[in-house]
């Protein structure tokens, strides 16, 4: 009873959540590969094409694709009639009117903001032509040891402010999936922030401080355990290049998610995970749709 007590008390502060996540981890890499999620396409950005497509914009510095090229490359996927667009780039300063129509009309697109959930010194806010409803965030959250091992789906009601630079109250990516689901199966995203969220008869039950290995976790807003696919999406990217030249078929693009996103090797957009310790931010997003 003694040497119980002893460990239920230990794991009960937390000296046992290290080993206990390295633990799932390693449970989470002998499962079986399931397929490739093809109701994603991936558009990636690198260092070359950042410097080619890119453009410095005053007073910001300089952003990862001109508002020439976002133009051209928006307008070459949505001919394709995809189901939804994620626009994984920070774009907070005003927009050429052919890119700010983009923004206000077209409701295939899903634009983001950074929030100051975890790191108030860090915000960023959404296209100022974007509308709200098409906005999410893209704060990530991630244990002590800088693994990103769960799924920030909304902020709950006290960390919602509306006033602040990212008033967005769901993520990036639940916007997208959530967007998809609908158009595509009729499925809405039901409750709120502060409760369980459904999408038909699935509920993503929000992660608690005290769950399994984790004793405890910071549990704020609206979180799930992130499930993810075995395999890398990397027989769903395509290069900003390939895209824009026309050499991807359009029925490849065809209600599929679109997701455009920076892999250089120069951003700072990079995540330690439990299946990839350098994973960019784009990547993570996609990981986050498809498991929704």
């Amino acid at each position: 009873m003694l040497i119980t007590a002893t460990l239920t008390g230990i794991r009960y502060a937390g000296g046992l959540q290290a080993v206990e996540l390295k633990a799932y981890d390693h449970l989470m890499s002998l499962r079986p590969a399931e397929p490739e999620d093809y109701r994603l396409l991936i558009v990636t950005i690198n260092d070359q094409e950042r410097q080619k497509y890119g453009a410095e914009v005053t007073g910001i510095g300089r952003v990862s694709i001109s508002d020439r090229y976002l133009n051209q490359l928006l307008t070459q996927i949505d001919r394709a009639q995809p189901s939804v667009i994620g626009l994984d780039l920070y774009r907070d300063f005003a927009a050429e009117p052919a890119v700010a129509q983009k923004f206000q009309h077209n409701s295939r697109l899903i634009t983001l903001c950074k929030a100051h959930y975890t790191d108030e010194d860090n915000v960023m806010a959404p296209p100022p032509d974007a509308v709200l409803e098409r906005v999410g965030f893209s704060d990530f959250t991630t244990d002590p040891d800088n693994h990103l091992r769960r799924h920030l789906l909304a902020m709950t009601t006290a960390y919602i402010d509306l006033k602040a630079p990212c008033p967005a109250a769901y993520a990036f990516n639940l916007q997208v999936a959530s967007q998809y689901l609908l158009t595509q199966r009729n499925i809405p995203l039901q409750g709120n922030p502060d409760t369980d969220l459904h999408l038909g008869n699935v509920i993503l039950q929000r992660l608690r401080a005290r769950t399994s290995g984790y004793q405890p976790a910071d549990a704020r807003g609206n979180q799930i355990l992130l499930n993810y696919r075995a395999s890398r999406f990397q027989d769903n990217r395509v290069s900003l290049t390939d895209v824009l030249s026309g050499k991807v078929n359009p029925e490849n693009i065809k209600g599929r998610v679109v997701l455009v996103g920076v892999t250089a090797e120069s951003s700072t957009d990079f995540w330690e995970t439990p299946i990839d310790p350098h994973m960019p931010g784009v990547i993570a997003q996609a990981h986050m749709v498809s498991q929704i």
